[in-house]
C-alpha cells in the first residue's frame, strides 16, 4: 500500500474522530446549548478572520454532522459565513437548514439575512415576510426586514415595523435611534422628539441620536434648543460631518445665513468633494437668492457624481425655477429616489411612449396642490389616444368628478389592486416631461380647467349675506407639515393691518386645520367671517371661491384651486419660492387670474402685506368707480 492510501486512511480516521467528538461535545453541552453555540460561532469566525476558509469550512461540516436535527447550528454557522462573504457555503447550510424547519420563523428569519448578504433583497423580504407570518413578534425578523426597508429608504414602510419592535423590546437604543430617524424621515418630528429624548438617556454619547434630536427640534422650529444640541456635539466633536451639515441646515432655515454659511464651509475644507455638503450649500445658496451660485455649486455636484438623487432632485428644481422646464423635469424624476419608489403594484411603470390605445392609471403624487396644478395634463393624455384611470386624493373626489381628461377616477388612499385593469402607470407631475411642456407652451393650457358644479355653486351662495361689500376670502398657513412651512406660512395675526378695510370689505376664512384656531384671537378685529364649518372638501371650498372677489393665500392647496378656477387671486410668496412661481416675476403663466407679491428679503412680510394693501385699495376703487357709473 502506497504512502499516499496510508495517508488517506489516517485523515478519514482523524475526520471520524473529530466527528465522534463533535457529537460528544454537543451532547454533554446540550444543557447549556445556547453557550456552545456560541463557543462554535466564535471559532468559525477566528477561522475565517485569519484567511483560513477551509479550516473553517471542515471545522463547521464536523460540527452541523453532529448537530443532526438542530438547524440551530445550521442557521448561525450559515450567517456566520454570509457575513464574511462565503455565500455558497452559506447557502448550502440554509438549503439543509430549511429542510429540518422550513416553518420555523428563526429558520427563515436567517435564510432572508443570508439572501440579503447574497444581494437578494426582494426574496430576502419574502423570507422575513413569511418568519412573521409564523410569529408576528418575531425580533430578529423584524429587525431584519426594518433595517432592509431603511436600506431601501422605505421609511414609511418600515415604521410601522420599528413601532411593533419597540414595543416588543423596549428602551433598545438601537431600535429607538431607527424609529425616531424613521419619524424624522417621514416629517413627524413630534413623534420623533420624545423617542430621541429616550435614546439619548439612555446612551448619551450617541452622537447619531443627538444630531436626529437636533435636526427634530428644528423641524419643530424649536431653533434655540437645536443649537444648543448641536454645538454640544460639535464640542466633542468639532469634524463631525452630519453636525456640521445639520447646524448649516438650521441657521439656514433660522435665516442666519452667514452662520450656515460657516458651517458648510467647515465640512466641505473637511472634505473638499462632500456630496452632501455641497447638496446644502446650493440650498443655502438658493435660500439666500443668489441662484447663479447655487446653479455652479449643484453641477460641480453633479461632476463628482452624477447619479445622486439628492442633487438631481435639486438641480432639476432649480432648473425649472430659472424657466427651463424642459432640462429640468428628467433631473426631477429623482423625486423617486428620494420619496422612494412608491409606484407599486402590477402595473409596469409607462415609458412615456405610444400612448394609443393603452388603458394607464395616472397616480397624483405629493400634496394636493400638486394634484390640483397638474391635473391640467390629464386631456393631454386622454387626446393622445389613452384610457385614463386617474387616482387623487379622497378631498379632491368630488372635485374631480367634472374635471376633463379623466374616463375612471379613484379617489382613495389605496387602491383596489383588483379592480384596476392597465397597461402601465406614471406619476402625475411626470406627465410634464412626457409632453415636453415649455414655458412658452404652457399658457396655451387654458385655466379655468376645474368647474363646479352648478347646483352646488348655488347652494354655497346662501351663506353670503347681501351686504355691499367686496367679498375676500384669506388662507394664512399651509400644512404644517410640510417640510418649508416655516417659511412659506403666516399667522393671521400678521394680517391684522387690513383692518383699515373693514368698511369696504368683508373679509372670510377659508383656511382649515390647525391654524384656523387663530381666528378666535385676532378673527374679531378684522370682522372675518369663519367658512370653515361648511367645508368638508375641495369641492366645497371651490364653490364658496365662486362667490369671492379676490382670493388671498400663501402658496398651498388652496391658491393652486383658486388659480385653476380662473377666480381673481393674489398668492404671498416666500423670498426663495418653490421652483413653480420661477424668478422675479408677479404673474404665473400657470394662472393667468393670480398676481404674486413676494418677499423682497427672507423673513420679511411686512413689505408684502403692504403691497397686499395697495392691491386692496386698488379693488375698493374699481368698485366705487364702477357703482358711480351705474349711477
Amino acid at each position: 500500500m502506497g504512502k499516499k492510501s496510508k495517508r488517506s486512511k489516517k485523515n478519514q480516521r482523524m475526520s471520524a474522530r473529530r466527528k465522534k467528538t463533535a457529537r460528544k461535545n454537543i451532547n454533554a453541552a446540550l444543557k447549556d446549548r445556547d453557550t456552545y453555540l456560541a463557543q462554535v460561532l466564535q471559532k468559525v469566525e477566528h477561522y475565517l478572520r485569519d484567511g483560513q476558509d477551509n479550516q473553517a469550512e471542515e471545522y463547521s461540516r464536523d460540527i452541523i454532522a453532529g448537530a443532526k436535527t438542530d438547524f440551530s447550528f445550521f442557521c448561525g454557522v450559515a450567517m456566520v459565513f454570509a457575513d464574511y462573504g462565503n455565500i455558497s457555503f452559506a447557502a448550502e447550510l440554509m438549503s439543509r437548514a430549511l429542510e429540518i424547519a422550513p416553518d420555523h420563523p428563526d429558520c427563515l428569519s436567517c435564510a432572508g439575512w443570508v439572501q440579503l448578504k447574497a444581494g437578494n433583497a426582494s426574496i430576502a423580504a419574502d423570507c422575513f415576510h413569511a418568519a412573521l407570518q409564523q410569529d408576528s413578534c418575531h425580533v430578529k425578523a423584524l429587525k431584519y426586514l426594518s433595517n432592509l426597508l431603511i436600506m431601501q429608504q422605505q421609511w414609511s414602510d418600515a415604521l410601522g415595523y420599528l413601532q411593533r419592535l419597540n414595543k416588543i423590546v423596549p428602551d433598545t437604543p438601537s431600535v429607538l435611534l431607527a424609529l425616531g430617524t424613521a419619524w424624522l424621515q417621514v416629517n413627524k418630528p413630534g413623534d420623533a422628539l420624545p423617542v430621541l429624548r429616550r435614546c439619548k438617556q439612555l446612551q448619551p454619547n450617541c452622537v447619531e441620536a443627538l444630531i436626529n434630536l437636533g435636526v427634530a427640534q428644528r423641524m419643530l422650529k424649536r431653533y434655540e434648543q437645536s443649537e444648543l444640541t448641536f454645538l454640544a456635539v460639535l464640542k466633542k466633536h468639532p469634524e463631525r460631518i452630519e453636525a456640521l451639515h445639520a447646524i448649516s441646515s438650521l441657521y439656514t432655515d433660522w435665516y442666519k445665513f452667514d452662520e450656515a454659511m460657516e458651517y458648510s464651509q467647515r465640512a466641505l475644507a473637511i472634505e473638499k468633494n462632500d456630496i452632501n455638503a455641497l447638496n446644502s450649500l446650493a440650498y443655502l445658496y438658493l435660500k439666500m437668492g443668489t441662484v447663479d451660485r447655487a446653479r455652479q455649486t449643484y453641477e460641480r455636484a453633479l461632476s463628482l457624481d452624477s447619479t445622486n438623487a439628492r442633487t438631481r432632485l435639486g438641480y432639476g428644481a432649480l432648473r425649472m425655477l430659472q424657466g427651463d422646464l424642459q432640462s429640468g423635469t428628467p433631473f426631477y424624476e429623482s423625486r423617486f429616489d428620494i420619496m422612494q419608489s412608491w409606484l407599486d403594484g402590477p402595473w409596469p411603470i409607462w415609458d412615456g411612449l405610444r400612448p394609443e390605445g393603452k388603458t394607464i392609471l395616472v397616480r397624483a403624487e405629493q400634496g394636493v396642490g400638486d394634484t390640483l396644478q397638474f391635473c391640467r395634463f390629464l386631456p393631454l393624455l386622454q387626446k393622445a389616444g389613452a384610457n385614463v384611470i386617474f387616482s387623487c386624493q379622497p378631498s379632491l373626489g368630488r372635485l374631480m368628478e367634472h374635471a376633463s381628461g379623466i374616463d375612471k377616477l379613484y379617489p382613495v388612499k389605496e387602491l383596489p389592486v383588483a379592480e384596476i385593469h392597465a397597461d402601465a402607470q406614471v406619476a402625475l407631475l411626470s406627465l410634464m416631461g412626457v409632453f415636453g411642456i415649455t414655458l412658452e407652451t404652457l399658457p396655451a393650457i387654458h385655466c379655468p380647467y376645474l368647474s363646479v358644479e352648478e347646483l352646488h355653486r348655488q347652494k354655497m351662495g346662501e351663506i353670503f349675506n347681501q351686504q355691499d361689500k367686496l367679498k375676500v376670502g384669506l388662507i394664512w398657513a399651509g400644512n404644517p407639515n410640510q417640510t418649508d412651512d416655516h417659511n412659506r406660512s403666516l399667522h393671521l395675526k400678521q394680517f391684522v393691518e387690513l383692518q383699515q378695510f373693514t368698511g369696504e370689505i368683508q373679509f372670510y376664512s377659508l383656511q382649515v386645520g390647525y391654524a384656523a384656531e387663530q381666528i378666535e384671537e385676532i378673527g374679531e378685529v378684522l370682522e372675518i367671517i369663519d367658512l370653515s364649518p361648511h367645508i368638508d372638501d375641495f369641492a366645497d371650498t371651490a364653490a364658496l371661491m365662486e362667490h369671492l372677489d379676490l382670493v388671498v393665500s400663501v402658496c398651498t392647496s388652496t391658491i393652486h384651486l383658486a388659480g385653476a378656477l380662473a377666480r381673481p387671486a393674489v398668492v404671498l410668496l416666500p423670498f426663495a419660492a418653490d421652483w413653480r412661481w420661477f424668478l422675479g416675476r408677479d404673474d404665473s403663466p400657470w394662472y393667468p387670474t393670480v398676481q404674486l407679491l413676494r418677499q423682497s428679503a427672507p423673513g420679511q412680510w411686512e413689505p408684502v402685506i403692504h403691497r397686499l394693501k395697495e392691491r386692496l385699495k386698488t379693488l375698493v376703487k374699481m368698485k366705487k368707480n364702477a357703482e358711480k357709473r351705474k349711477s
